[in-house]
């Protein structure tokens, strides 16, 4: 059994039964075995254990319970961390331009890809592939909107994925076409899933997931999220998942629940099928990940890693 003392802290306490509005802030805690089992100030810790196994001296700094983000796709998030941010370009002209230095940066690069772009940024609220093409033409440029329920693409994507006026509307999605039915480099939901999602989930390696998925655990636990919710996880995410906790003896930084993504092919039994290989793989290994729930076989399945 391990006890730390955590001491010279600010130690954020809500509002709780029997507490007065103005009682002072704790200012040390101890932690015993990964549990907390005081908290109050210094000599309160150390009558509650003489002699301590570790003492931290936090410095002055604000202790605050750990963060969950209740909303988010760790891979993807890991991926977006290393794209072209769009947010906070504000008119076409600035997209171009973070796109055509994107571009200029990375000239050996065989695709770009970027994230993040807000609808009324562009004029009439109306991506076009041609908007793109104006900068960058010679490769598929795939860029996720900031809601990540559409993909705008250039040309060079709509060929590289193979779409054309022919090509039809996925069950749930849209591609976005102009008056005479060509395609605009506009995907909506299940077609930037299919499509665009597809295409970038078959072009990573195993090593790219790798990478991001180190990247977003380093950006959660930079600012203190210790728990997650991931809406659409696949089995190659969670394959990733499991590299990055294998690679610290079977533990994550953080806490994982997940949805599993059961794509809806207007087919039962299909639908099934990925459910019950949902339920093989969390039967399969002896990891973090568990099911916990099923609900419809074309909804989300959960599950956490605990």
């Amino acid at each position: 059994m391990t006890t730390t003392l955590y001491s010279n802290a600010r130690v954020f306490q809500g509002a709780s039964s029997g507490t007065a509005a103005d009682a002072p802030a704790p200012t040390a805690f101890l932690v015993r075995d990964e549990v907390f089992a005081f908290i109050g100030d210094e000599a309160g810790a150390r009558a509650f254990t003489a002699h301590p196994d570790a003492t931290v001296d936090l410095g002055g700094q604000l202790v605050l319970p750990g963060i969950t983000d209740a909303h988010t796709h760790l891979v993807m998030m890991g991926e977006a961390l290393g794209q072209v941010g769009l947010t906070d370009a504000r008119n076409l002209g600035e997209i171009q331009r973070l796109l055509a230095e994107a571009r200029a940066a990375d000239p050996d690069a065989r695709v770009l890809r970027g994230r993040g772009w807000l609808v009324d940024s562009i004029p009439g609220g109306a991506p076009t592939a041609a908007m793109i093409d104006e900068v960058v033409a010679d490769v598929p440029v795939y860029l996720d909107a900031n809601d990540y329920h559409s993909c705008w693409v250039n040309s060079a994507a709509l060929r590289e994925l193979g779409i054309t006026r022919d090509t039809p509307d996925p069950s749930g999605g849209r591609i976005g076409r102009d008056a005479d039915g060509q395609p605009n480099g506009m995907l909506f939901e299940t077609a930037a899933v299919e499509y665009a999602w597809a295409q970038r989930d078959a072009a990573m390696t195993d090593a790219d997931r790798d990478v991001a998925v180190e990247r977003v655990l380093a950006a959660y636990s930079a600012v203190g999220v210790t728990g997650v919710v991931d809406m659409a996880l696949n089995e190659v995410a969670l394959d990733a998942l499991r590299r990055a906790a294998d690679r610290r003896g079977g533990t994550l930084p953080l806490r994982v629940a997940a949805h599993w993504l059961v794509s809806n092919t207007d087919d039962d039994a299909q639908n099934l099928a990925q459910v019950a290989r949902a339920g093989e793989l969390s039967a399969q290994h002896a990891s973090p990940l568990s099911l916990i729930h099923i609900s419809e076989p074309t909804r989300p399945i959960s599950m956490s890693y605990s």
